[in-house]
């Protein structure tokens, strides 16, 4: 069930780590006695989820000891409840979610930047799909409140946690930051809601645009739809549906500005770490061609535009910024922490075994039990 999960969620494009299959161990049958009737033979099979290592994340929980920044730690909460209006707007009951359930992915920086900003990047994967439901999309208003509430109430767990492991919590105002993670839901589902608006009066099927991501983006593809189809409509000498308009508008405008740029960020090695969306790129270049003609004072075209951008992206970063390097040291930190703490605790267990281990008594017997029992039981 679980496996058939993690392959749903990549087909939706729901971060999340990714299965690449199963082991069972199948035991030797044993006879187990029955209340009613004789012994019944029994199987016991045992199954185990292989998900592949994910690069460059660390558990959500880490961060509740860290000393971020207010505005970095708005980015952690941020990442997760983007994860949750991705769930939701699919249909997906998580049923048990908790910062110890999360991965935080981090990503460079932003390639359709023309200014050389990096800008730290990150997002949340859903590590565990145990106990994750499919129900019709959107999900219930009701399941969602389940979800979020047992979310929130996990996050006071950790923060605890924290404290009583000696580590002062990070999240002074913890409260306030649980807050901001419910703004920023509200506002991704109700993007969820002004896309799928989109999609019904324009009738253009959910993968030609990518994932549409806040109602500002959505109200300018609308607006380009509507420009255009008045476009059509002075062309024509006749009214043009807005369905036939949106249509067109994919063919002959948004089509060529996604291939050309991506083809362009792709030569220049810009795309990877982060590929951006189709529709962010295309509001990208558009912003940037209105923003060209109010320079110039002119309509510099389509063409221009997208070459200027173009030009822009192949100009060479600037330094990340403090914020970035601040990211890779605590990284760094936190990862240094984590091998001390695994290298203590097989340290612990080559211990107990060396303490275990059978005694061969001195006058050479095969005995290896001590006068209290065996070896294990003196030192449990």
């Amino acid at each position: 069930r679980e496996l058939r999960t993690f392959e749903f969620l990549a087909e939706h494009g729901i971060p999340a780590l990714t299965a690449v299959g199963l082991v069972v161990r199948e035991n030797r049958p044993e006879l187990v006695a029955s209340p009613v009737g004789p012994p019944q033979q029994v199987r016991e099979i045992t199954a185990c989820l292989v998900t592949r290592l994910a690069g460059d994340v660390l558990p959500e929980a880490e961060f509740f000891g860290w000393a971020l920044r207010p505005e970095n730690r708005r980015k952690v909460w941020d990442a997760a409840a983007d994860l949750f209006v991705g769930l939701h707007a699919a249909g997906i009951y998580w049923g048990d979610p908790s910062p110890a359930n999360l991965l935080i992915r981090f990503r460079r920086d932003d390639p359709t930047a023309t200014d050389g900003r990096r800008e730290l990047a990150l997002q949340a994967i859903m590590a565990d799909a145990e106990t994750v439901e499919r129900r019709p999309a959107p999900l219930d208003p009701t399941l969602a409140e389940a979800d979020l509430s047992h979310f929130e109430e996990t996050m006071w767990w950790v923060e605890e946690d924290v404290r009583w492991s000696g580590r002062k919590p990070a999240a002074a105002h913890l409260a306030d930051e649980i807050a901001a993670l419910r703004l920023r839901y509200e506002a991704g589902m109700a993007a969820v809601r002004a896309a799928t608006s989109f999609e019904r009066q324009t009738a253009l099927q959910p993968d030609l645009l990518g994932p549409l991501r806040g109602a500002g983006q959505v109200a300018e593809l609308m607006r380009n739809v509507e420009e255009h189809k008045w476009y059509l409509s002075e062309q024509q000498g006749a009214e043009v549906r807005l369905e036939q308009a949106a249509r067109d508008w994919y063919d002959r405008v948004f089509s060529p500005v996604r291939d050309a740029v991506t083809t362009r960020l792709v030569a220049e090695q810009r795309v990877g770490a982060v590929e951006p969306d189709a529709a962010e790129l295309y509001v990208a270049v558009m912003r940037h061609k209105y923003v060209l003609s109010q320079q110039l004072g002119r309509d510099v075209g389509l063409t221009a535009a997208i070459e200027d951008f173009c030009r822009r992206l192949a100009a060479p970063p600037v330094e990340p910024p403090d914020s970035v390097r601040r990211w890779n040291r605590l990284r760094t930190a936190a990862w240094l922490r984590w091998v001390k703490a695994q290298a203590a605790v097989y340290g612990r267990l080559a211990t107990i075994r060396q303490a275990i281990a059978p005694r061969r008594p001195a006058d050479g017997s095969d005995d290896e039990t001590s006068p209290s029992g065996t070896a294990e039981e003196d030192v449990l």
